[in-house]
């Protein structure tokens, strides 16, 4: 039975290899969003750890700190599953192995296991850009909107991110055109992009009403130039 999680799960796996391309492009979440952009766009190489998880949002940018800076030494730490069967790692309760019910099988490891050592090796030896989805949603208060510049200063402030030159795409993914969250939105993209050189943030509106989950794939390129000039 060949059903939508299938398809996802598909393309987010799929490995283009590009070689044409002089930097590595990987999603950093919060879900899969950023990685089947990555693939319709034709640049999203070999897989990595974070492309078929789901992270909190608010969560997310603390977890993929931590586990950079542990190596991902405690990602399969006592795997724990949820009533509907999702499962997760116990120092990390709010990231799902969402396309991943077997997990906890050893075949299912190897994979992680391989897409860890490429992401890492990656991430301490050539320049990357590394993608991440926030919705609009996210900045409710002032408070959110510090809160998640600490988390990605923290981020790409590292001394490896600075020596490798990595570099940040940011989009704030709308469901509708506007947002009672506009303000804030903006006083966010206005504060990191004052402050920090190494990032790019837009917004980016899927229309989910009229194109469901993913937005319009055919549109890609327009929404996401901007990322599609780093691949150049």
């Amino acid at each position: 039975n060949y059903n939508q999680s299938d398809r996802i799960r598909e393309q987010c796996n799929y490995d283009l290899k590009p070689t044409y391309l002089s930097l590595k492009f990987y999603s950093i979440g919060n879900d899969c969003n950023p990685t089947v952009v990555l693939h319709h766009l034709k640049i999203k190489g070999e897989s990595g750890p974070f492309d078929t998880l789901l992270i909190d949002h608010i969560q997310c940018i603390d977890y993929v700190n931590k586990l950079i800076d542990n190596n991902f030494s405690d990602f399969f730490y006592e795997l724990k599953k949820r009533e509907d069967g999702k499962i997760y790692p116990n120092n990390y309760p709010n990231l799902l192995f969402w396309h991943d019910d077997n997990i906890m099988q050893d075949t299912e490891k190897e994979k992680y296991y391989r897409r860890i050592k490429r992401f890492m090796n990656d991430y301490n030896s050539r320049k990357c850009v590394f993608v991440y989805n926030i919705t609009d949603d996210s900045f409710k208060t002032t408070e959110d909107i510090y809160y998640y510049h600490n988390n990605i200063k923290t981020l790409i402030t590292k001394e490896q991110f600075i020596k490798q030159k990595h570099f940040l795409f940011i989009y704030i993914r709308y469901d509708k055109e506007t947002s009672i969250y506009e303000n804030n939105c903006q006083q966010f993209i206005k504060l990191m992009k004052s402050e920090f050189n190494n990032i790019d943030i837009i917004k980016y509106c899927r229309y989910y009403d009229k194109y469901g989950l993913w937005g319009n794939i055919h549109n890609y390129k327009t929404d996401f130039s901007n990322l599609l000039k780093l691949a150049n």
